[in-house]
């Protein structure tokens, strides 16, 4: 598969991070619900639906751990991390520095943009333990892309995406993208910077 003309500045695959982050007040378009109260920017919540259902009928038990989430819930989500990492000894910028790697800093979280899913199995799973071990993660891993959907903190590409490897973490960039991602093992900040290069 050639590398796909995609517009790098288009929603789909906007970069959301420390970095560039989507700021306070940013909320998603509109809003539809996948299930039990989780929210998705409805222009992908229906891609996420189809992908569940298909998982579910492959025999999988699927949990929707957490979708959209406002500036405010990240902030608590935030700070409560760093509070229990100070509380263990660190200073506060130690307990920041060891919180991003697994928590992005509010108004940086592609939650709050509504293009992320956390995908687990059952509610209240242990989720280090979950790291490439469960079949579901498997499955997502291989089968995501033909939904729009990539594994956003992939194993590997710490150094890059700045997030350690959340195999549950699923981000929304569309099939043209997703695919190719997925085909040469590319982050998204590796394929906007492989985009921005030939075009």
């Amino acid at each position: 598969m050639g590398l796909p003309e995609l517009d790098t500045s288009s929603w789909e695959l906007q970069l959301i991070r420390y970095e560039y982050p989507l700021g306070e007040d940013y909320e998603p378009p509109s809003l539809k619900e996948i299930e039990d109260g989780e929210y998705m920017d409805s222009r992908v919540a229906n891609a996420l639906i189809d992908m569940i259902a298909a998982a579910r009928a492959d025999g999988y038990s699927v949990y929707v751990c957490s979708c959209y989430r406002s500036y405010s819930t990240q902030y608590s989500i935030y700070w409560n991390h760093v509070d229990n990492y100070m509380d263990q000894g660190m200073t506060q910028e130690e307990a920041e520095a060891a919180t991003r790697l697994a928590v992005n800093y509010p108004g940086a979280s592609e939650h709050q943009s509504g293009l992320a899913a956390d995908i687990l199995e059952y509610s209240g799973q242990d989720m280090e333990p979950y790291i490439g071990g469960s079949g579901l993660m498997l499955w997502l891993e291989e089968n995501c892309a033909a939904f729009g959907y990539v594994v956003r903190y992939p194993d590997g590409k710490t150094d890059i995406t700045g997030v350690e490897y959340e195999p549950w973490h699923l981000r929304y960039v569309g099939t043209e993208a997703a695919m190719y991602m997925m085909e040469n093992d590319l982050c998204l900040e590796e394929f906007l910077e492989l985009l921005e290069q030939y075009q």
